[in-house]
């Protein structure tokens, strides 16, 4: 490695520890105190009567088209009714408001999460020794570390991969509606689905927290080791 490329390296590697610690000392301790509050005091996730989820889905047919019109595919097939179009009322153009306010703040802290867990796992890994024999305990304890990292990660982008599966499987009975309005029981599905979306959320913005606190914690209990992971004579536990 050439003297200058070492220079750059070393100067973005002490660019990213600054990062990293504010991070550490600041930001997450700040994020576990705001997510708790909003828990608390918020309005957004703290719906008593989960009936406010029960809009019903009036579907209108657009007048354009006739349900009922069909066209010829072939002369040797069968003919195939056409689709239907159907726009619906104001509120039921996507899931619930207040549904979507809560998976739109979800979004916004999931980004965060990536962002902050990705600098100090990044931060901790190039933090790691060369590899040696012995005394590789504090290295053990950098890679607990940043295997919990990473599955905080792993958990937010779980959480993107859920909200399109609920849009999804809403779209589905949304159609239902569209195709069957006299059928009741797809409007109380959606009911249904929309209350099971909420509790979900709502435990998934806990889960945020929690797994802020877990990580200050973590970090905090063994950060003289993250920082220098070789050490002489030093017997410290993990946690």
């Amino acid at each position: 490695m050439s003297l200058k490329i070492k220079k750059k390296f070393n100067a973005f590697n002490e660019t990213l520890a600054t990062k990293a610690k504010k991070i550490i000392e600041e930001e997450m301790p700040q994020k576990i105190f705001t997510l708790n509050d909003f828990l608390k005091t918020g309005d957004l996730f703290n719906v008593q009567d989960l009936s406010i989820f029960h809009q019903p889905i009036v579907p209108k047919p657009d007048s354009t088209f006739n349900p009922n019109k069909k066209r010829k595919l072939d002369e040797e097939t069968e003919s195939k009714t056409e689709s239907k179009p159907v726009v619906y009322t104001d509120h039921t153009e996507s899931c619930h408001p207040h549904l979507f306010k809560c998976i739109d703040f979800l979004k916004n802290e999931i980004e965060e999460v990536v962002s902050l867990c990705n600098t100090v796992k990044i931060y901790i890994q190039l933090n790691i020794p060369k590899i040696e024999d012995g005394n590789n305990f504090g290295v053990s304890i950098q890679e607990e570390v940043v295997k919990e990292l990473s599955s905080a990660e792993d958990s937010a982008f779980a959480v993107l991969d859920s909200i399109s599966k609920y849009y999804m499987q809403r779209a589905k009975l949304v159609t239902k509606v569209m195709k069957y309005p006299h059928v009741k029981d797809y409007q109380l599905c959606i009911w249904e689905l929309d209350e099971k979306e909420y509790t979900w959320l709502r435990l998934t913005a806990i889960d945020i927290r929690n797994n802020y606190a877990m990580l200050y914690d973590m970090i905090q209990k063994n950060y003289d080791r993250i920082e220098k992971p070789r050490q002489e004579n030093a017997h410290a536990a993990l946690y």
